[in-house]
C-alpha cells in the first residue's frame, strides 16, 4: 500500500503545479504578487531512504517492475530503477541493516530514481564503517 502511494504521487505530480509555494509577502515582493510563474514540476524523482524490504519482496517489485525469467528485471517507465542496480551491482549484492539478536544483516535502505534518471547513476556504495544506527548509509553518485 506505501509503494503504491509512492508511485500515485510521482505519477500525479507534474499535474499538481510547480515545487513553489507562497503566499503575498506584506512587503508585495513575493513572485506571485509579481506574476512570476511557477516552474514545471519535474518528471523525473528520487527516493531514498529505509524501504524496510528486500529485492526479493513483492514491494521491491512493484517499485521496481518485475523481473523475467529470460531477460532479468524489466524497467518500465512508470516505475523507478534501483540505483544501487543502475551502479552496476546485483539486486542482492549488499547490506545496510546490520545484524543484532533479533533479525539476520539484510538490505533495506535505498535510492530509488525514476527510469529517466538511471543511465546518468555513476557509482553506488555503502559506507560500512558508518557509525550511530544499525542501518549503514547508501551513497549514490548521479549526474544531474
Amino acid at each position: 500500500m506505501q509503494i503504491d502511494y509512492l508511485l500515485g504521487l510521482h505519477d500525479h505530480a507534474p499535474a499538481g503545479g510547480g515545487p513553489w509555494t507562497s503566499t503575498p509577502t506584506i512587503r508585495g515582493d513575493d513572485f506571485w504578487a509579481l506574476g512570476a510563474l511557477p516552474p514545471e514540476a519535474p518528471h523525473e524523482a528520487i527516493w531514498m531512504g529505509d524501504f524496510n524490504l528486500e529485492p526479493d519482496s513483492p514491494e521491491y517489485e512493484a517499485m521496481v517492475g518485475p523481473k523475467s525469467r529470460l531477460y532479468g528485471r524489466v524497467q518500465y517507465a512508470d516505475r523507478f530503477a534501483d540505483a544501487w542496480v543502475a551502479a552496476g551491482h546485483d539486486e542482492a549484492d549488499s547490506v545496510t541493516y546490520l545484524a543484532d539478536e533479533t533479525f539476520p544483516a539484510m538490505r533495506l535502505d535505498y535510492c530509488f530514481v525514476s527510469a529517466g534518471l538511471a543511465e546518468r547513476v555513476r557509482s553506488a556504495h555503502v559506507d560500512k564503517d558508518a557509525a550511530g544506527s544499525d542501518h549503514q548509509p547508501v551513497w549514490v553518485d548521479i549526474d544531474l
